[in-house]
């Protein structure tokens, strides 16, 4: 193989690397999965019903909630856990199912609950207008299934 040839290959396998750097850089990155977190499970009784929920207690787990995910089981949920009583918004960004959404305050008891809320909502926010301390994502029909009502106690199961 003569010179000529020689650096004629290098240059397009150099061309080829700098055009696949260019295509991979340009990828969006891989949206957050719930998969990309180690989660702690809690057990919950709510109403008449007993929940299994992934705790989102770090900023991190608590801005993908369950973005990206598949449908919940009618027995599971996610309990977003603050440090702080607030209204805290949820939305449906890149939710892909219908989910009941419930606020509870610092002694776990239901001060506000939004039911059915469809994905098709985004961007709206939704807000509890009484401070809470935790909010309760379970699958859409839950509220009405296990009889939650304001006032409802949510009691912890170890």
């Amino acid at each position: 193989m003569n010179a000529k040839k020689f650096l004629k290959i290098i240059a397009l396998i150099g061309a080829l690397v700098a055009v696949l750097f260019v295509v991979v850089s340009l990828q969006p990155a891989a949206p957050l999965e719930i998969d990309s977190f180690p989660y702690e499970f809690q057990r919950l009784e709510i109403g008449s019903g007993v929940i299994e929920a992934m705790v989102a207690d770090t900023p991190d787990k608590r801005v993908l909630g369950l973005s990206n995910s598949g449908s919940l089981a009618p027995d599971e949920g996610m309990l977003f856990v603050f440090d702080r009583d607030d209204s805290w918004g949820i939305w449906m960004k890149q939710m892909r199912y219908a989910i009941d959404i419930i606020w509870m305050d610092q002694d776990l008891t239901v001060v506000h609950y939004v039911e059915n809320v469809s994905p098709d909502t985004y961007p709206t926010v939704f807000e509890s207008p009484t401070p809470a301390r935790y909010v309760l994502e379970v699958p859409n029909g839950t509220i009405q299934k296990n009889s939650v009502n304001l006032g409802t106690e949510v009691v912890l199961i170890d």
